[in-house]
């Protein structure tokens, strides 16, 4: 319960700081939906401009456990990516450099609740105009390291393997 408060608080103090940045200049936002990439399977975005050449993601990502196909449905997925972004290039097409984290929260119907923090890294490159269409492709590197907190206890524990994950994005930009 505290990791969760503390994690809520870092959340919300990322959200601020981003705020905080370029009130005197307006720096591009973007929304858009992604297939793979941060997330798992898609997942929902805001891009926040910090500067000209870094921005900050939080996405969003629900699978209802309906979909699985083994017929064990008693859980669902949240995903909630949060990346740093360090852009290169000018004008509209940029390379990007990113660090951040993925957290899972999985709902079961009979068992206890699990929330998963998993870091990652990735690269990709982005087609951004100031205004308009926005493209983007990438590799997200799941690292092989997580912080698990079910209802009873927290651990640190090693991922069978480090995933190496493409993601392609699509939506839009504007000041």
């Amino acid at each position: 319960m505290i990791l969760k408060k503390v994690i809520f608080t870092a959340v919300l103090w990322c959200i601020s700081f981003a705020f905080s940045f370029g009130q005197e200049k307006k720096h591009t936002k973007i929304v858009f939906a992604e297939l793979l990439g941060a997330s798992d399977i898609y997942s929902l975005n805001f891009d926040y401009g910090l500067t000209d050449n870094r921005t900050l993601i939080a996405g969003l990502s629900f699978i209802p456990g309906t979909w699985q196909l083994n017929g064990l449905n008693d859980r669902s997925f949240l995903y909630v990516p949060i990346m740093y972004h360090f852009l290169v290039g000018k004008k509209w097409l940029k390379g990007e450099i990113s660090g951040g984290s993925l957290q899972t929260i999985t709902f079961h119907k009979e068992n206890r609740n699990l929330f998963k923090f998993r870091p990652q890294l990735g690269i990709g490159l982005r087609i951004q105009p100031k205004k308009g269409i926005f493209l983007r492709a990438g590799i997200s590197i799941k690292l092989p390291l997580a912080l698990s907190v079910d209802s009873y206890e927290a651990f640190i524990y090693k991922e069978p393997r480090t995933l190496i994950w493409p993601g392609i994005g699509f939506g839009y930009c504007f000041n």
